[in-house]
């Protein structure tokens, strides 16, 4: 699977439009795509104890972009 990264937090952002827009192109080909959203990012993943030991919410991202077949 494809996985789209949406790399920014900012209200109103296009980077999410256009995330929206890919997204419903690859759904009408029936292209398998996962859209992976920074903006919802854990906030413990800022902590500096995150490098050492990696948050449990963590998982489903690192997850995502590890069982990808493009980013």
């Amino acid at each position: 699977m494809i996985t789209l990264i949406v790399g920014t937090n900012r209200p109103g952002s296009n980077t999410r439009k256009v995330a929206t827009l890919v997204e419903e192109i690859y759904t009408a080909l029936k292209v398998p795509l996962h859209v992976l959203d920074l903006a919802k990012l854990p906030p413990e993943i800022f902590s500096p104890a995150s490098y050492a030991e990696k948050p449990k919410a963590f998982r489903p991202f690192a997850d995502a972009i590890l069982q990808s077949s493009g980013v």
